[in-house]
Formats: C-alpha cells, sequence, structure tokens
C-alpha cells in the first residue's frame, strides 16, 4: 500500500493555486489548510475542479506556439530567439519556425563588433516578418522566376528592415510618399559606418522590389495614383544609386591603392627572391660531395624573376630594402646590388631567409 501511494504521488501532476501563484502537488489540502481555509467545503471543490479545468487546457492549447503569433507581439529579431530557447527549455514548441540561415544578418557587411552594436541600439536590424502580405509575394518572384538561392536573406531581409524604418506598425507602399525620411535611411547607414557597398546593396533590393511591384503586381489597375508614384520613387532611387556607385567606386580604388606595392621595392624583393633560388640550388645538398666552389652572384643575369605574393614580407627584407633604399643617392632605373660572403652559409641557415 505503502508503494502504491509513492508512485500516485510521484504520477500527480502539480497545479498552480490561483491565490499564492504556486505549484501544489495536493490542491484541494493546500486550499483547505491555506488559501480558503475560511470557506466551505463547496466552494474549495468548484476552485479544484476549476484548477484542474486551466491546467488541462494549457496542456492542450499553450505548449505549442506559432513562430508568427511571438514574431507578431516581439518585433525584434534579437529578442524572439532567446525567448523561443526559453520555451523550449521549459518544455514548450514552437512550430513554423524559419530556418537558421534565413533569420541571421544582412550579408555583404563586415561584422565588426562595434558597428554592429550602434545598428542594433539604432533600430535598423528590426524588421517585419517576411512572410507577410507584400513581402510573401516578393519572395515567390525572387525564387521561382529568378531562381535566386538565399533570396530571403539576400533581398527580402533588407528590404523588410527599410520597410520597418519607414513604419514600423506594418508593411505598406506608404513609403513612396516621403522621400525625405526614405533618404534617411541611407544617411543613416552611413552616419553609423556602414560601408559603401553595403549602403549600396541595400538601394539594390529595394529598386528590385519596387520593379516587382510596378512589373508583376496588379498595383496599375488597384491604385493608379500609387502605381505613378512608385515609377517616380524608383527614378529617384536611381538618382541616389548612381552618387552612391562613384563613392563604392572611390573606396575599391582605396582599398587597391593600399594593397600596392611601390615598383622600386617590387624591383628588389623580385632581385632578392632570385637570389635565394640560386643560393639554395648552387649549394651542395646533404651527402653530396663538390669539387668546385658554388657559383657566385657576380655577372648573374636572371632570366625570369619570381612572382612575390602581395604583403607577405619576411621582416629580414624589409630591414634589408630600408637599409638599401636609404643609401641611395638618386633613383635610377637599373640598380646593381653587390654583396661580399666571407663563407658559405649552412642549408639551415639559406632555409631561414
Amino acid at each position: 500500500l505503502a508503494l502504491e501511494t509513492y508512485l500516485l504521488k510521484q504520477r500527480r501532476i502539480p497545479i498552480v493555486c490561483r491565490f499564492c501563484i504556486k505549484n501544489q502537488e495536493n490542491i484541494s489540502i493546500h486550499l483547505t489548510r491555506v488559501c480558503m481555509k475560511t470557506e466551505s467545503k463547496e466552494k474549495i471543490d468548484q476552485e479544484v475542479s476549476k484548477s484542474r479545468d486551466l491546467m488541462i487546457e494549457y496542456l492542450w492549447h499553450c505548449r505549442i506556439i506559432d513562430y508568427k503569433t511571438l514574431s507578431s507581439v516581439v518585433t525584434q529579431l534579437d529578442k524572439v530567439q532567446p525567448l523561443i530557447k526559453d520555451l523550449e527549455k521549459l518544455g514548450g514548441f514552437v512550430i513554423n519556425k524559419p530556418e537558421d540561415e534565413q533569420i541571421t544578418g544582412p550579408l555583404n557587411q563586415s561584422w565588426d563588433t562595434k558597428l554592429r552594436k550602434e545598428m542594433q541600439s539604432s533600430g535598423l536590424y528590426q524588421k517585419h516578418p517576411l512572410d507577410c502580405d507584400l513581402l510573401a509575394g516578393f519572395g515567390k518572384f525572387l525564387r521561382d522566376d529568378n531562381n535566386i538561392p538565399n533570396f530571403k536573406q539576400r533581398y527580402v531581409a533588407n528590404v523588410s528592415r527599410f520597410l520597418f524604418y519607414m513604419d514600423s506598425n506594418k508593411p505598406s507602399l506608404d513609403f513612396v510618399n516621403n522621400l525625405e525620411k526614405s533618404r534617411s535611411f541611407f544617411t543613416k547607414l552611413a552616419d553609423i559606418g556602414q560601408k559603401k557597398q553595403t549602403i549600396a546593396n541595400y538601394m539594390k533590393n529595394l529598386k528590385r522590389f519596387l520593379r516587382y511591384i510596378i512589373a508583376i503586381t496588379s498595383l496599375i489597375q488597384t491604385d493608379r495614383a500609387l502605381f505613378e508614384q512608385c515609377k517616380h520613387f524608383l527614378l529617384c532611387l536611381n538618382e541616389l544609386q548612381k552618387s552612391m556607385s562613384k563613392q563604392v567606386s572611390k573606396e575599391i580604388t582605396g582599398k587597391r591603392y593600399i594593397f600596392q606595392i611601390d615598383p622600386h621595392r617590387n624591383l628588389f624583393l623580385k632581385t632578392l627572391m632570385t637570389r635565394k633560388q640560386m643560393r639554395a640550388s648552387s649549394f651542395p645538398q646533404p651527402g653530396t660531395r663538390s669539387t668546385t666552389h658554388p657559383i657566385t652572384y657576380k655577372g648573374f643575369i636572371p632570366s625570369k624573376y619570381t612572382t612575390v605574393k602581395r604583403l607577405i614580407v619576411g621582416m629580414h627584407e624589409r630591414y634589408c630594402y630600408d637599409k638599401w633604399r636609404s643609401q641611395q643617392v638618386k633613383m635610377r632605373r637599373d640598380y646593381v646590388i653587390g654583396t661580399k660572403q666571407l663563407k658559405y652559409p649552412k642549408l639551415n641557415t639559406i632555409l631561414i631567409y
């Protein structure tokens, strides 16, 4: 009998008391002794029955939650994901969740920690649900008609962020009537520190969205005035993108200039690499015997220079170059580099250089 009582106690489902808001193993005893000790037995039985019905209702309907419901209540993506994890830890289930690759941040951005924090604090990462009526058709158009992989994070997500910035209540086409606020979105991205290429990607995604609205949807039949306004907004966006393209070109040119090597330094490095190759090939290998002295550098004219990879220069080579360059009286197109070697180095020393 004691064993049966113990097993029944283990199987007992705790019920929440509505008065003290605590789980109780035996709700009837708890109400009789604590929360409803002054009430009649009939009221206590009614409360016990009501508490059990609420628990059954919770088990039937509240453990399974739709992702759309959560995203409509909590619009910030960085807050929805921790909420889902907490619900799943507590035994809940969230259905219709997007895939992990569909809820990541926007592509083609340099993920600097400080920049990302500023984007989040300014609210530019907030977006509308990607499966809303306005964006669902755009995503289907990209997937079916254009065969674009990862269309949600490449196009739809950026458009959704722009629409959220223009109207946080619901996604709509009313942004075409507010050119100043639309321009401020791109200005705000630049002020935060986003690259010009990233801002250009936002513009390109928005242009594709407007082309879809103009050419694919039936907006021309339902709202002619809004259709004309979308065309005007697209023209303004084209002009804005032209100026941004020039800035992107300057940004790319600046990066290329940073990685360029000085011509004089390039000549020195090529000569130095050729000397290393000749030294390694002319020095006797271990286990062999040389009857003649190794070839010296005097009179050696390399026929083919070794290609030097960018930014792969040893500290010793850099020191040698700086010292050699500082000793030049005037710059000439041809250089003569002389070396005096008292004894031939060992193979290990050669390999180090």
